[in-house]
């Protein structure tokens, strides 16, 4: 920039004069100043930009403040845009505009920061992105993916049965104070209402792939592996045996359950071992030091749950399921009998049943499966 003032010249008055009037008609940037870098603090009562209002959509701003918000009509405020440069001929040049409002509370629960989307052509579609609100509340008007996990309420402090999380026309979550159920693997793991007992209330029909009811039950020592669609039987105890001469009564091993009850071999265990999250003030050497802790716990609790799951098995109680025997019809009974210490099946004909086999008899033939064996309905001993 040229010197104003030079040696000798007489003007300089006047020249002071000018920015006097210069200043005092505002903004402060009328004079011819450019480059450089302003430090330190800039106080106003008016409106301080940085960009302005009106520039093309490939220019960003900063207006602050940027007038008062309407308290009835809580009209939104424009405080910033931030550019978004198009490419020719495929996406239109335009900006993210940051917007303000205060609410009709006296206090900042009612404040907002909005975000919203614009572009020279088509202008601002009408909807919100994102706002948040002063008291804690968010809101996304579209669908919101998370890379990590997303966790609802962590430190959750609320009474059982208030409304944690809702969804429209689908599905409301509440607190629940129960416990969370076996620590095996799963895709949902819903809690129990204290008071209630209840986990689940649906209005509608609960669908499964799977095509009977099955129980876990405890197996006897010395019992060996049992295969899905084997014959086993039930001591004395009520323990699953495959020896023929402890049991005293009979059931098939389910293949492909709906539904399981009596899932609590593992409550003993307690819950797997959480994955740590990193704190503030861990050190690398901490943060490593936590992350192989959680790693040899969780593998010590694994390796625990299947030594647990050895001991019992799922055996079907009703519904429809394959059965271990071949050369069957449908329409005979399975019956089961000796096959030197061991326990195998037969198909009976109705007419040639005897009583002692009909209350032997774990269900009734009424398919064949593909891979030759039969399928039957369960019939409860």
């Amino acid at each position: 920039m040229a010197n104003k003032f030079k040696a000798g010249m007489l003007n300089f008055i006047e020249v002071l004069n000018q920015m006097w009037d210069a200043f005092a008609a505002g903004p402060y940037n009328a004079l011819p100043l450019t480059g450089g870098s302003l430090t330190g603090e800039v106080a106003s009562n008016a409106v301080i930009y940085v960009g302005r209002l009106g520039q093309p959509f490939t220019s960003s701003a900063l207006f602050s403040p940027y007038g008062a918000a309407d308290p009835v009509s809580r009209q939104r405020k424009l405080v910033a845009s931030l550019a978004v440069r198009g490419i020719p001929g495929i996406a239109y040049d335009g900006q993210w505009q940051v917007l303000t409002s205060s609410g009709p509370e006296i206090s900042r629960q009612g404040y907002t920061l909005s975000f919203v989307a614009t572009d020279e052509v088509t202008g601002f579609s009408g909807n919100t992105p994102l706002t948040l609100q002063g008291n804690g509340d968010a809101s996304v008007d579209g669908s919101f993916s998370v890379g990590g996990s997303l966790r609802a309420g962590v430190a959750n402090t609320e009474a059982q049965g208030v409304l944690k999380m809702a969804v429209a026309n689908s599905a409301n979550f509440f607190v629940s104070a129960g416990a969370t159920g076996s620590s095996t693997g799963c895709a949902l793991n819903i809690t129990s209402n204290t008071v209630t007992g209840r986990g689940l209330n649906s209005s509608g029909t609960l669908n499964a792939s799977g095509a009977d009811y099955a129980e876990y039950m405890v197996k006897a020592a010395g019992c060996g592996t049992v295969a899905p669609g084997a014959i086993v039987g039930i001591d004395a105890e009520g323990r699953l045996i495959d020896k023929w001469s402890l049991a005293v009564s009979f059931a098939v091993k389910s293949s492909n359950p709906c539904m399981v009850g009596g899932d609590n071999w593992a409550e003993h265990l307690g819950t797997r071992p959480d994955t740590p999250e990193r704190q503030d003030d861990f050190t690398d050497e901490q943060w490593a030091d936590a992350q192989a802790a959680a790693l040899v716990a969780q593998q010590e609790f694994d390796a625990a749950l299947e030594q647990a799951r050895q001991t019992v098995d799922r055996v079907a109680f009703a519904g429809q399921v394959p059965v271990n025997l071949q050369g069957a019809t449908p329409g005979q009974y399975i019956v089961p009998v000796q096959v030197d210490a061991g326990i195998a099946g037969q198909a009976v004909d109705e007419a040639d049943m005897t009583l002692v086999q009909y209350m032997r008899a774990i269900g009734r033939v009424i398919a064949v499966e593909s891979d030759g064996r039969a399928r039957i309905i369960v019939k409860v001993a």
